[in-house]
């Protein structure tokens, strides 16, 4: 036919609505089968009317699957852990774990309660797909300083490529602040996705001018090993400005360890520095860190001082 274009098949168009109008039935089912599996908010409350009554100083949260928000509705402030695994340094802040879980990801709750519990929990609440449980951590680790923990103790100064060192002596809004507070130039606690799950950590982001942050403890306890994970945020890793963020760790002035991190790598790797010599003692530990291009750095990390 002159001038005319070619029409698509009547039957071809009715094939993909009907294509269309099946998926949007499997995803509905989908998510119905699902919340049928889930624990309804009723079953929820009256499984933490345990953990509400019990709950006391030193004991932590455990949700699984992660993903999984239900339990923490109105449990008001209490430590959660969050995060696809969990990083054994970390259990020295707690007494006990929390083990909150659906029964169809008992998978999930399993790996928590091997690796934190050993196997030694009691079960508080089991039914309607939901389960309780509280154990005693199992401290296989000793952990004599956390820098996160301790971040208050710590002497901020920002360190210019000439002049002299500015000391970061206020504490706003949660953190470090050099002067004025700023959402981004600070040297504080933090709770940031570092590679495939969120982590707690000391921000520290790239300072302009290619200035460094100092980041000093006075008499911290040593162990055998200085370990810390560090990197640029999950976030950072995409962008494309920023070069790579160089960090100095240092033991009573002396350069035990200096490494970069490429703008875009994507991790939190861990690093374990053995110090022998200062173990048992009492130590300054200081780290330096700095961008040539600050922008979009930003950057965490967290250092302890362990024993094993």
């Amino acid at each position: 036919m002159a001038g005319g274009g070619s029409r698509t098949p009547r039957w071809l168009a009715w094939a993909a609505l009907l294509l269309l109008a099946l998926l949007c039935g499997l995803s509905f089912w989908s998510q119905w089968y699902d919340a049928q599996r889930m624990p309804t908010p009723a079953v929820i409350a009256q499984g933490n009317a345990a953990l509400m009554k019990e709950f006391a100083p030193g004991d932590a949260i455990r949700v699984r699957p992660q993903w999984f928000d239900g339990p923490i509705v109105g449990v008001g402030p209490k430590p959660i852990l969050y995060g696809l695994d969990l990083d054994p340094y970390d259990r020295h802040r707690f007494k006990r774990l929390w083990l909150l879980s659906s029964w169809d990801h008992d998978e999930e709750a399993a790996i928590d309660r091997s690796a934190w519990l050993g196997g030694g929990n009691k079960t508080r609440f089991d039914a309607g797909h939901y389960r309780v449980e509280v154990g005693t951590i199992q401290q296989a680790e000793t952990v004599h300083w956390d820098g996160y923990t301790a971040i208050r103790d710590a002497i901020v100064q920002k360190l210019p490529p000439k002049g002299a060192a500015v000391r970061c002596d206020r504490w706003d809004a949660n953190a470090w602040q050099c002067g004025r507070t700023d959402p981004y130039l600070f040297v504080g606690p933090a709770f940031r996705e570092m590679d495939d799950s969120f982590r707690e950590c000391i921000a520290a982001n790239g300072l302009p001018g290619q200035a460094a942050w100092s980041i000093r403890w006075p008499s911290v306890t040593m162990g055998k090993k200085l370990r810390f994970k560090a990197g640029n945020t999950y976030y950072a890793h995409r962008l494309p400005r920023g070069s790579e963020v160089a960090i100095e760790a240092m033991i009573d002035g002396k350069r035990v360890f200096a490494t970069t991190y490429g703008p875009h790598q994507l991790g939190y790797p861990e690093t374990v520095i053995p110090t022998p010599t200062w173990a048992g003692k009492q130590a300054d530990v200081e780290f330096r860190i700095s961008a040539k291009d600050h922008l979009d750095r930003f950057f965490c990390f967290r250092p302890q001082t362990v024993s094993e």
